[in-house]
Protein backbone atom coordinates (compact mmCIF):
# COMPACT_ATOMS: atom_id res chain seq x y z
CA UNK A 1 0.00 0.00 0.00
CA UNK A 2 1.64 3.07 -1.33
CA UNK A 3 1.87 6.23 1.45
CA UNK A 4 -0.90 8.52 -0.45
CA UNK A 5 -3.44 5.71 0.26
CA UNK A 6 -2.15 4.86 3.69
CA UNK A 7 -2.42 8.80 4.70
CA UNK A 8 -6.30 8.65 3.04
CA UNK A 9 -7.06 6.35 5.03
CA UNK A 10 -5.98 7.26 8.41
CA UNK A 11 -7.42 10.51 7.87
CA UNK A 12 -11.39 9.02 8.44
CA UNK A 13 -12.78 12.71 9.14
CA UNK A 14 -10.84 14.95 6.70
CA UNK A 15 -10.82 14.69 2.93
CA UNK A 16 -6.98 14.40 2.09
CA UNK A 17 -5.47 15.52 -1.26
CA UNK A 18 -4.67 13.55 -4.11
CA UNK A 19 -1.56 15.39 -4.89
CA UNK A 20 0.81 15.17 -2.23
CA UNK A 21 3.61 17.47 -3.92
CA UNK A 22 0.60 20.04 -3.94
CA UNK A 23 3.22 23.02 -3.81
CA UNK A 24 6.15 21.83 -5.38
CA UNK A 25 7.85 19.09 -7.58
CA UNK A 26 10.90 19.58 -5.47
CA UNK A 27 10.04 16.08 -3.65
CA UNK A 28 8.28 13.41 -5.08
CA UNK A 29 5.96 10.94 -3.78
CA UNK A 30 8.70 8.22 -3.97
CA UNK A 31 11.19 10.10 -1.88
CA UNK A 32 8.81 10.79 0.74
CA UNK A 33 7.85 7.62 0.98
CA UNK A 34 11.52 6.82 1.11
CA UNK A 35 12.23 9.36 4.26
CA UNK A 36 9.32 8.15 5.88
CA UNK A 37 10.45 4.22 5.78
CA UNK A 38 14.40 5.57 7.30
CA UNK A 39 12.69 7.56 10.27
CA UNK A 40 10.42 4.57 10.97
CA UNK A 41 13.57 2.14 10.87
CA UNK A 42 15.12 4.78 13.18
CA UNK A 43 12.77 5.46 15.87
CA UNK A 44 11.64 1.63 16.15
CA UNK A 45 8.20 2.46 14.68
CA UNK A 46 5.52 0.25 13.52
CA UNK A 47 5.10 1.49 9.72
CA UNK A 48 5.82 4.22 7.30
CA UNK A 49 2.82 6.03 8.30
CA UNK A 50 4.38 6.42 11.84
CA UNK A 51 7.71 7.91 9.99
CA UNK A 52 5.33 10.08 8.41
CA UNK A 53 3.58 11.35 10.73
CA UNK A 54 7.10 12.24 12.88
CA UNK A 55 8.41 14.04 10.15
CA UNK A 56 5.04 16.18 10.47
CA UNK A 57 5.09 16.72 13.93
CA UNK A 58 8.61 17.79 13.98
CA UNK A 59 8.31 20.49 11.33
CA UNK A 60 4.72 21.65 12.68
CA UNK A 61 6.62 22.13 16.16
CA UNK A 62 9.40 24.73 14.54
CA UNK A 63 11.86 22.02 13.21
CA UNK A 64 11.83 24.27 9.84
CA UNK A 65 13.32 26.80 11.31
CA UNK A 66 16.87 25.62 10.63
CA UNK A 67 18.39 29.20 10.84
CA UNK A 68 17.98 28.73 14.65
CA UNK A 69 20.89 26.45 14.57
CA UNK A 70 23.12 28.88 12.73
CA UNK A 71 25.06 28.47 9.68
CA UNK A 72 24.62 26.58 6.90
CA UNK A 73 26.89 23.75 8.50
CA UNK A 74 24.54 23.97 11.18
CA UNK A 75 21.10 23.91 9.74
CA UNK A 76 19.79 21.00 10.91
CA UNK A 77 20.76 22.09 14.94
CA UNK A 78 17.14 22.71 15.87
CA UNK A 79 16.36 20.93 19.35
CA UNK A 80 13.31 20.81 19.80
CA UNK A 81 12.08 17.40 21.87
CA UNK A 82 8.36 15.60 21.97
CA UNK A 83 7.36 11.99 22.36
CA UNK A 84 5.71 9.89 19.72
CA UNK A 85 4.12 6.61 20.57
CA UNK A 86 6.70 6.61 23.77
CA UNK A 87 9.87 7.68 21.71
CA UNK A 88 11.47 10.53 22.69
CA UNK A 89 12.67 12.46 19.87
CA UNK A 90 14.11 15.64 18.81
CA UNK A 91 13.25 18.08 15.76
CA UNK A 92 17.03 18.09 14.82
CA UNK A 93 17.32 13.95 14.57
CA UNK A 94 14.07 14.18 12.49
CA UNK A 95 15.94 16.56 9.90
CA UNK A 96 19.29 14.82 9.97
CA UNK A 97 17.27 12.28 8.48
CA UNK A 98 15.49 13.96 5.91
CA UNK A 99 18.78 16.00 5.17
CA UNK A 100 20.67 12.71 5.49
CA UNK A 101 17.71 10.77 2.69
CA UNK A 102 17.30 14.07 0.49
CA UNK A 103 20.65 16.07 0.37
CA UNK A 104 19.82 18.81 -2.45
CA UNK A 105 16.65 19.62 -0.29
CA UNK A 106 16.21 22.22 2.79
CA UNK A 107 13.59 21.15 5.29
CA UNK A 108 11.78 24.58 4.67
CA UNK A 109 11.63 22.98 0.78
CA UNK A 110 9.40 19.83 2.25
CA UNK A 111 7.51 21.55 4.71
CA UNK A 112 6.17 23.66 2.02
CA UNK A 113 5.63 20.67 -0.57
CA UNK A 114 3.60 18.25 2.05
CA UNK A 115 1.62 21.73 3.87
CA UNK A 116 -1.63 20.43 3.76
CA UNK A 117 -0.73 17.02 5.00
CA UNK A 118 1.63 18.44 7.78
CA UNK A 119 -1.73 20.21 9.10
CA UNK A 120 -4.05 17.45 8.74
CA UNK A 121 -1.53 14.58 10.35
CA UNK A 122 -0.98 17.14 13.22
CA UNK A 123 -4.65 18.16 13.63
CA UNK A 124 -4.97 14.68 14.40
CA UNK A 125 -2.53 14.36 17.53
CA UNK A 126 -3.34 17.53 18.44
CA UNK A 127 -0.47 19.45 17.53
CA UNK A 128 -1.08 23.27 16.91
CA UNK A 129 1.29 25.29 14.43
CA UNK A 130 4.32 26.58 16.35
CA UNK A 131 3.48 30.09 15.35
CA UNK A 132 0.27 30.42 17.15
CA UNK A 133 1.09 32.13 20.28
CA UNK A 134 2.97 34.75 17.75
CA UNK A 135 -0.25 34.89 15.65
CA UNK A 136 -2.46 35.50 18.64
CA UNK A 137 -0.08 37.82 20.29
CA UNK A 138 0.49 40.10 17.41
CA UNK A 139 -2.68 39.86 15.90
CA UNK A 140 -5.57 39.67 18.29
CA UNK A 141 -8.20 41.10 16.50
CA UNK A 142 -7.40 39.60 13.10
CA UNK A 143 -6.67 36.35 14.76
CA UNK A 144 -9.95 35.96 16.62
CA UNK A 145 -11.56 37.15 13.61
CA UNK A 146 -10.93 34.22 11.66
CA UNK A 147 -13.30 31.43 12.29
CA UNK A 148 -11.72 28.62 10.34
CA UNK A 149 -12.16 25.55 12.90
CA UNK A 150 -9.01 24.20 12.11
CA UNK A 151 -6.97 27.42 12.10
CA UNK A 152 -4.62 26.45 15.07
CA UNK A 153 -3.12 23.78 12.84
CA UNK A 154 -2.08 26.30 9.70
CA UNK A 155 -0.49 28.50 12.26
CA UNK A 156 3.06 27.75 10.36
CA UNK A 157 4.46 30.36 7.72
CA UNK A 158 5.62 27.60 5.74
CA UNK A 159 1.49 27.72 5.05
CA UNK A 160 1.91 31.01 3.49
CA UNK A 161 1.75 29.94 -0.30
CA UNK A 162 -0.24 27.01 0.24
CA UNK A 163 -3.84 27.34 -1.90
CA UNK A 164 -5.06 24.77 0.11
CA UNK A 165 -4.73 27.02 3.84
CA UNK A 166 -7.88 28.71 4.30
CA UNK A 167 -7.33 32.32 2.63
CA UNK A 168 -8.05 34.57 5.60
CA UNK A 169 -4.89 32.60 7.27
CA UNK A 170 -2.74 32.95 4.40
CA UNK A 171 -3.02 36.17 3.75
CA UNK A 172 -2.04 36.93 8.13
CA UNK A 173 0.95 35.02 7.62
CA UNK A 174 1.72 37.01 4.74
CA UNK A 175 1.62 40.18 7.00
CA UNK A 176 3.60 38.59 9.83
CA UNK A 177 6.45 38.18 7.32
CA UNK A 178 6.15 41.82 6.20
CA UNK A 179 6.17 43.13 9.12
CA UNK A 180 9.03 41.78 9.85
CA UNK A 181 11.27 43.81 7.45
CA UNK A 182 9.30 47.13 8.26
CA UNK A 183 10.59 49.79 10.60
CA UNK A 184 8.98 49.04 13.75
CA UNK A 185 6.63 52.12 13.64
CA UNK A 186 5.21 51.04 10.27
CA UNK A 187 4.39 47.17 11.56
CA UNK A 188 1.06 46.25 12.01
CA UNK A 189 1.12 45.66 15.76
CA UNK A 190 2.10 47.48 18.86
CA UNK A 191 5.20 45.95 20.29
CA UNK A 192 4.37 47.35 23.88
CA UNK A 193 2.21 44.61 24.23
CA UNK A 194 4.39 41.61 22.90
CA UNK A 195 7.93 42.75 24.21
CA UNK A 196 9.11 42.88 20.99
CA UNK A 197 8.73 39.15 20.07
CA UNK A 198 10.70 39.27 16.81
CA UNK A 199 13.91 38.41 17.07
CA UNK A 200 13.72 35.72 20.40
CA UNK A 201 10.13 34.00 19.17
CA UNK A 202 10.90 30.73 17.55
CA UNK A 203 8.61 31.48 14.69
CA UNK A 204 11.07 34.67 13.55
CA UNK A 205 13.00 33.35 10.67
Amino acid sequence: MSLRTEIANNVPTKKVTEKLTSQTASITDNQMENVSRIVSSAFGLDSEIEGFDVICLSMQKGGVNTKQGGGKSNRNKVNIPFEYGGKSITTSQVNKYILNTLPNLKIRQVARAFGTEIAQRSELYGEKGFLLKQLNELYPEKWANITHESKDYWAADFQHDNPECPEEIRDLLKLRYQDKYKPINQRSYNLNNVNNMFGREIGDT
